[in-house]
């Protein structure tokens, strides 16, 4: 196993057994490197209540080099699919400390998050109520836009369908979007980018369990039951791409265009 994979690997067994608040996230059982995230809006902020969507990438010599953020769900706190500028990530390899962990860094996150430091990836002069909005429309907002978080999140996705939060006419756009993704599936054409909504029916995350889908495909990344190097006790004491969904054009700070 690369240093990269005995690290994630650690580190996911690390959060499956002390979760961490307010956050939930796993690597892709495709690509142990990209791991979703899903961050519920804490309390006593403009984001409570909220649903939050994003990615953390992570580059093949983790933990020497630092990962990339984005948020997918729209916030009003940073730019919906941009690459987000904080000191623990790519955009600042200066600062990067290989003892940081998926954990630490999702943590360090939601703090830059409730706070208002600017950077390059948030929203200029954002304000309390716009964030409050988003935070109330969110769930809705993944369920109806993004078809990665179907896939990523399935019972969330489902919870959210089941919600009552719906409107008739969020129901009669969501049936017709799966009608789409169902008949370009079938076609073999995949779906656009605009059409990437799903049936959790569909989703290859339910045939098996989280747990099963890992043990199944994990083999050509290395076993996540294999021993690791003392190098890496992260933990004293323990004994154990980009998105595609759309997002609405936003007034940004410090952004790329090449980005």
């Amino acid at each position: 196993m690369t240093t990269s994979l005995i690290r994630l690997s650690r580190d996911y067994r690390h959060i499956q057994k002390s979760p961490v608040p307010y956050i939930q996230t796993h690597p892709r059982p495709d690509n142990i490197l990209i791991w979703p995230y899903l961050i519920t809006g804490p309390p006593e902020t403009p984001y409570a209540g909220g649903q939050y969507y994003g990615t953390l990438q992570f580059p093949e010599n983790f933990p020497f080099a630092a990962p990339s953020v984005r948020m997918v769900t729209p916030s009003g706190r940073f730019v919906p699919n941009n690459v987000i500028c904080t000191t623990f990530t790519s955009l600042h390899p200066e600062e990067w400390n290989p003892a940081w962990t998926v954990e630490t860094i999702l943590v360090g996150f939601l703090s830059f998050m409730t706070g208002d430091d600017p950077g390059m990836g948030t929203v200029h002069n954002g304000d309390v109520e716009s964030r409050k909005k988003y935070a109330k429309e969110s769930k809705v907002w993944n369920s109806l836009e993004c078809l990665k978080f179907g896939q990523d999140f399935p019972e969330e996705y489902a919870a959210n369908i089941e919600s009552g939060d719906l409107t008739e006419a969020n129901k009669k756009l969501l049936k017709s979007r799966q009608e789409l993704w169902n008949a370009k599936t079938n076609s073999g054409r995949g779906p656009a980018v605009h059409d990437q909504r799903m049936e959790v029916e569909d989703s290859p995350f339910n045939s098996l369990s989280y747990e099963e889908h890992i043990k199944e495909d994990w083999e050509k990344f290395g076993s996540m039951e294999e021993e690791e190097d003392e190098d890496f006790d992260y933990y004293e004491g323990d004994s154990e791409e980009d998105e595609e969904c759309e997002t609405p054009e936003t007034e940004v700070e410090g952004i790329d265009e090449g980005e």
